[in-house]
């Protein structure tokens, strides 16, 4: 009997020893899941990576988009357009003018830009003014816009002394030697001008004299600068003397916004009262004559500015007056 005690409290100690074995070795075990488990899991983690991916794709499409721009927007309009505005919502004054020049959208004789300042849209409509005419002296305007920048970022100086040298006369897009102009009169052949006795004489004698020095010592010495510059401001890839009127309305356009001394010399230009300057109010504008061609850009002092380009081939001078009036009226 005493052995069969001792027996059982073998047993139970044994049982115990394994319990607490079989305790230990779950405990140590790591955690699995169920193949059902580890589905349901993997279900809820993509709804999961779905509902966030969901998120970012709303709060993206509530992002204000980038406005596209149209080729007119963007300043580039079609070859052989009519009449062709660059704002897709044009302006009262803009469709009125835009149908008045649809009649010369034929003539290959007439380009015209008009471009409103008024706002700061800067809104513009033309007839054939992306075909490239000759400008004439209406050239001499991209040289002064660049003696100015060059004056104003410090590089130059109004009171800068350059010497006339007869070399100029035959520098790449020269003016004809000779033609307007009174600097030719003073034989001055290595005589010293400065930069704003040039500019005056370029801007309100027309002289070529003067724009050909200009051109020689500033512009063509540096012609990678030069055309970077008018590339930017308007559009021209090189210094020509040929130009659209779109290219000749934003050049006049950038003069204006440089407020030098230009805008007074073209407002006392020796043509003031001719073509666009028959206008009621100040003008500030460039003339160009050459055989047929007869062009005008001018600066508007409007009660609503506005900026006008007209390039002929056989009109009179009462003919681009006439344009200019109607433009004018309308645009009031």
């Amino acid at each position: 009997m005493k052995n069969i005690k001792h027996l059982l409290a073998w047993t139970g100690l044994l049982a115990a020893s394994l319990l607490l074995v079989g305790c230990g070795s779950q405990k140590a075990r790591p955690a699995t899941s169920s193949p059902v488990e580890s589905s349901v899991k993997q279900s809820e983690k993509a709804k999961s990576q779905s509902s966030h991916q969901s998120a970012r794709q709303k709060q993206a499409s509530q992002k204000p988009a980038s406005p596209q721009k149209t080729s007119r927007q963007s300043g580039q309009r079609g070859k052989g357009a009519a009449a062709s505005s660059k704002s897709v919502k044009m302006e009262p004054v803009i469709k009125k003018i835009r149908a008045y020049l649809t009649k010369y959208a034929d003539n290959s004789a007439v380009s015209v830009e008009f471009i409103d300042l008024s706002n700061n849209r800067r809104q513009s409509v033309g007839v054939n003014e992306n075909t490239g005419m000759y400008a004439a002296s209406c050239a001499k305007l991209p040289v002064a816009a660049y003696t100015q920048y060059l004056v104003q970022s410090g590089k130059l100086s109004y009171s800068s002394k350059l010497t006339y040298t007869s070399a100029a006369d035959d520098t790449p897009n020269h003016m004809v030697k000779g033609g307007t102009g009174v600097l030719q009169n003073q034989n001055p052949e290595g005589k010293q001008y400065s930069v704003q006795t040039l500019l005056e004489d370029a801007m309100v004698h027309s002289d070529n004299a003067a724009s050909n020095q200009l051109l020689y010592h500033l512009c063509n010495k540096d012609q990678a600068s030069f055309n970077a510059f008018l590339n930017k401001i308007a559009g021209i890839p090189s210094y020509s003397k040929t130009m659209t009127t779109l290219q000749a309305a934003r050049v006049m356009a950038y003069l204006h916004s440089q407020n030098g001394p230009v805008n007074q010399y073209l407002s006392a230009t020796d043509w003031k009262s001719e073509k666009i300057g028959t206008l009621p109010v100040r003008v500030d504008h460039k003339i160009g004559i050459n055989g047929a061609i007869n062009n005008d850009v001018g600066y508007v002092y409007a009660k609503k500015p506005f900026v006008l380009a007209i390039f002929t081939n056989g009109w009179s001078n009462d003919q681009i007056a006439a344009v200019a009036q109607k433009i004018y009226d309308l645009a009031e």
